[in-house]
């Protein structure tokens, strides 16, 4: 086996079967104990690397179908993709407004490679209406719900770390109003008091404690990432321009709209959100 992750399931797999019997149960208990909530690629490449491990170990008779639905239901997490109103439906459980706008904000198309274009737009870069924000390589035609955030989150002052509805709000820190970025961080004296633009790594951690935030709410099943948000984006804007969508119209559209994302996944998600 190559590389750190299969390096690292050829050892899961031998400790599991030092103690126990290579059967078909043992392998099935394995593969549920080790693999879930996983989207359908880590899973297919999941179950090929169990299949070559028992290939090696002469047990081929013990190879496990990918395409066993049983399988497929224990292991693998759809992706819950979202439109318009699902995402201020999600925006609205919030407190914070520069929350909302970092959600809003990717599902409007503003991500950029490593997230800078949402690290990096300014105060400045939003026009004095609200209704247009120019980022490096494009400009981002702001809607109400957006124009409604640009005008908050600019004005907001701190931030408050508790979930809402909480009685007592005490875990609140002051921005530094000085910072040009319309997302603000924390001022610390690693961050220049709090002038430097969130991290990658900032937005993530943030995504991680908004997707915790929808506990108990309707929305718990989704899982806020920038790829979710991103493609759930692409595939609504798909959805409000036609209803038929070939590979090759995909692919066009992708290419004008200078999107990425690999056309046949995306025409997958688009079927699987809007034709049910």
């Amino acid at each position: 086996m190559e590389g750190g992750i299969s390096m690292n399931l050829e050892n899961k797999f031998k400790n599991y079967f030092k103690q126990r019997e290579l059967n078909q149960e043992n392998v099935n208990q394995f593969i549920t104990r080790n693999i879930n909530s996983v989207n359908r690629c880590s899973y297919y490449s999941f179950i090929n690397k169990v299949n070559n491990l028992l290939t090696e170990y002469d047990r081929e008779d013990l190879k496990v179908d990918s395409r066993e639905r049983e399988y497929q239901k224990k292991c693998i997490r759809e992706v819950v993709l979202l439109d318009r109103k699902d995402v201020i439906g999600i925006c609205e459980t919030f407190i914070n407004y520069v929350d909302k706008f970092i959600v809003y904000a990717l599902f409007s198309g503003i991500l950029g490679k490593e997230y800078a274009d949402l690290t990096n737009v300014k105060v400045e870069d939003v026009s004095p209406d609200y209704k247009t924000i120019k980022l490096k390589d494009k400009t981002i035609e702001c809607d109400v719900y957006m124009q409604y955030l640009l005008k908050n989150v600019i004005r907001e002052h701190n931030y408050d770390m508790n979930v809402k509805d909480t009685v007592h709000s005490i875990c609140v820190y002051d921005y530094n109003m000085e910072s040009p970025y319309i997302i603000k961080v924390k001022p610390t004296k690693r961050n220049r008091n709090g002038l430097n633009p969130i991290t990658k790594v900032g937005i993530q951690i943030r995504l991680k404690k908004l997707t915790s935030q929808l506990h108990g709410t309707k929305y718990e099943n989704v899982n806020l990432t920038g790829q979710i948000l991103y493609k759930s984006h692409i595939i609504y804007k798909m959805h409000t321009i036609d209803t038929h969508w070939t590979i090759d119209k995909v692919r066009q559209f992708l290419k004008t709209n200078n999107y990425i994302g690999d056309t046949a996944e995306i025409r997958r998600l688009y079927f699987m959100r809007y034709r049910k």
